[in-house]
């Protein structure tokens, strides 16, 4: 298991976070389809079986363009925001233009566009293909992201998002980090499925 962080200085109020209200908006660029439909669905389980499942609320935007991933975060002010999507080896990640076209979007622009919004936003899942690169240039501004260094089968990826969801809906002590407890259980459902992809997800703490 690989935790890559930026800052490993700790700060107290993240432990009660799971306390508070939490948006959670999932962006998917890609079709609507098996891989789409399957991972929100296991989102909208793990939050069901939470023990605190009435602080979670989630919010879904399909086929996403640049233009409504910026209103979209700015609209629902969410602390935790879900890509889900296909990303490229130079890091970019590809959203559609108007016409329903790929359109590849550079870590800097999106490290850009949550720069605007560090205030609410405290964690940032990528859950595609070579997106470290951009979440290592997002975790500049916001606490906690999470990417994939290398390409991520779907059924990895699905069984990541089930597990990160799983640990941030279990009962905390109070004195956990719930955002690398739910990365870490995330990491044990790939594992657990004997999966060979368990070293692809790299987590990324920049606490200021």
């Amino acid at each position: 298991m690989e935790h890559k962080a930026s800052n490993t200085q700790n700060k107290s109020d993240n432990s009660d976070l799971i306390n508070q209200k939490q948006k959670i908006l999932i962006l998917a660029a890609i079709p609507h389809g098996l891989r789409l439909d399957r991972e929100i669905r296991e989102i909208e389980e793990a939050i069901r079986r939470a023990t605190n499942r009435d602080l979670f609320e989630i919010r879904i935007r399909t086929a996403v363009r640049p233009q409504d991933i910026r209103r979209a975060i700015a609209e629902e002010q969410p602390q935790i925001v879900h890509f889900c999507g296909h990303g490229l080896e130079d890091g970019s990640l590809l959203l559609e233009d108007d016409g329903g076209n790929n359109k590849p979007v550079p870590p800097e622009g999106l490290a850009s566009l949550f720069k605007l919004h560090a205030d609410y936003v405290k964690c940032v899942l990528l859950n595609a293909c070579h997106s470290e690169q951009t979440a290592i240039a997002i975790s500049l501004y916001i606490n906690y992201v999470i990417g994939m260094n290398n390409p991520i089968q779907d059924r990895a990826a699905i069984e990541f998002a089930r597990g990160f969801y799983d640990g941030l809906g279990y009962k905390n002590s109070g004195n956990k980090d719930v955002f690398q407890r739910g990365f870490a259980e995330g990491m044990v459902a790939i594992q657990l499925e004997n999966l060979s992809q368990g070293l692809i997800p790299v987590f990324k703490k920049n606490l200021k």
